[in-house]
């Protein structure tokens, strides 16, 4: 019984560094992506960077379709923006508190406050080896990919 309790320990231990390593992966990732200066300004990476293949495609589809729209009126009739995506409004958010904390699966939280604001997202990430892609982000319970998804199946801005 010692024997097999043993041999379930010995495997169950680099299973358990595997995840550790990808969470790591995982958080560092999202740190890259809410970097502040010495102020505390955020002057992080936008996240289409490391977005997932088919979350970038449909990324930039949706900035095309907006961009015309918006020539096309003459106005800024949809606003979409990576930074909004992240809860960092117009880019000159002052991040307080931040938290990044590996969830079920692939999602990550991500919690932080701009002074007068909490923000909470979560975050889809897999990784492949130390690689991490970006899925989705979801922000006010709402999926950004999907958003983008509307926007290119519809031709238009809600």
């Amino acid at each position: 019984m010692k024997k097999i309790g043993l041999l379930f320990a010995a495997l169950l231990v680099p299973s358990m560094s595997f995840a550790d390593e990808g969470n790591s992966a995982k958080i560092n990732l999202v740190k890259k992506l809410y970097k502040t200066d010495a102020r505390g300004y955020a002057v992080g990476t936008t996240y289409s960077k490391y977005a997932a293949p088919e979350f970038k495609k449909t990324i930039r589809q949706a900035y095309h379709i907006i961009d015309r729209i918006n020539e096309r009126t003459g106005e800024l009739a949809c606003e979409y923006s990576e930074n909004y995506d992240m809860g960092l409004g117009n880019g000159d958010t002052k991040i307080r508190k931040l938290k990044i904390v590996p969830s079920s699966g692939n999602i990550v939280q991500v919690s932080f406050s701009d002074g007068s604001e909490a923000y909470n997202l979560k975050y889809d990430i897999s990784c492949a080896g130390s690689r991490c892609l970006i899925n989705d982000i979801v922000n006010n319970g709402e999926s950004v990919r999907e958003q983008y998804q509307r926007i290119v199946s519809k031709k238009r801005c809600d």
